[in-house]
């Protein structure tokens, strides 16, 4: 799957794209490994930065009601989800218009910045709503946002070596594999979630 000549080694274009499907799946799964640490022992953060940053990434697709967002949160052995104590943080409330209406919370400005598109709850369908949110913010407000994904919170000492799997021989043969092939041009062997995601590591 990752040989240069891969166009000769692989010449059933079924083959080709059962490959290019699993790399497509491999990438975010390195993605998530070496920089999702919004977990309490994985990273240096707490159960609230944890939720904090679930609410804030519902909110960026779209203003959500209250119960919107608790029914998109996971909750723990005791039913609740923490959003209480997270969401004037993130959120500005917008009272609702008629009698019909009913009040929604949008995103505050100044938490846009913290917006991953690779963030790991995000469904595919999420995901390109979030990124198509990205674009229409940029074309208001350039100076605004910021096309990079923040940096992930510091590891806890157990995970503090996952992190050198960007130093591997086999990471930078992935690297320089998908490269190749996105210059390449041939739809066949690359797709652009490809090279998003190897450069998304680079970043990292």
């Amino acid at each position: 799957m990752l040989k240069s000549d891969f166009l000769i080694s692989f010449q059933d274009i079924q083959l080709r794209s059962q490959g290019l499907t699993i790399m497509e799946e491999f990438l975010p799964l390195l993605i998530v490994l070496v920089s999702e640490r919004y977990v309490p022992g994985v990273g240096q953060v707490t159960n609230t930065d944890r939720v904090r940053r679930e609410v804030l990434h519902q909110l960026y697709i779209n203003p959500l009601s209250h119960s919107e967002i608790v029914k998109a949160l996971p909750k723990d052995h005791c039913h609740e989800t923490g959003v209480e104590e997270v969401i004037n943080s993130v959120a500005n409330f917008k009272k609702p218009v008629g009698t019909n209406g009913k009040g929604l919370y949008e995103i505050k400005p100044e938490c846009l910045r913290e917006y991953s598109p690779f963030f790991y709850h995000y469904s595919r369908v999420d995901q390109s709503k979030s990124e198509e949110q990205q674009r229409k913010r940029m074309k208001l407000d350039k100076d605004e946002l910021d096309v990079c994904p923040p940096l992930p919170p510091l590891p806890c000492q157990n995970f503090k070596n996952l992190a050198h799997l960007l130093d591997s021989d086999v990471f930078i043969h992935v690297v320089r594999t998908v490269i190749r092939r996105t210059v390449s041009h041939i739809r066949q062997i690359f797709s652009e979630h490809c090279i998003h995601r190897v450069c998304k590591k680079i970043n990292t």
